[in-house]
């Protein structure tokens, strides 16, 4: 599990404590560590970019370039360090990653029904 928090990853408890898991930095997968990406704009077939070279040209150059969506323009991840956590904290990092994982399969079941379900299998 990744995370976009400043200081790293952080486990909120059932009592809503709050505590800050040790982490690791790990290079954005998204922009590839260079903090920007123009994926927001899809992708375009060459027969599309022959058409408008000024676009393609501005496009190349990285003028359409945003900050990052998943790192917020850092190029790395606080990713968190499973095996720097104390045994207990782990297994409640695990349980809390396994409700997302649910939760995340439920709203992607209720938003597209099974048709994807091939696609997202785990």
């Amino acid at each position: 599990m990744r995370t976009r928090h400043p200081k790293g990853a952080i486990l909120t408890l059932e009592d809503d404590t709050e505590i800050e898991l040790p982490y690791q930095w790990e290079i954005c997968g998204h922009c590839r560590g260079e903090g920007k990406s123009s994926a927001y704009l899809g992708a375009f077939t060459a027969e599309q970019m022959r058409e408008d070279p000024d676009f393609s040209d501005d496009y190349r150059r990285g003028f359409y370039d945003r900050d990052c969506d998943r790192c917020g323009g850092t190029g790395k991840l606080a990713v968190p360090d499973r095996e720097a956590m104390a045994a207990e904290v782990r297994d409640a990092y695990d349980a809390q990653c396994k409700a997302l994982r649910e939760l995340r399969e439920d709203e992607r079941s209720e938003r597209y029904g099974d048709w994807m379900d091939h696609i997202y299998h785990d």
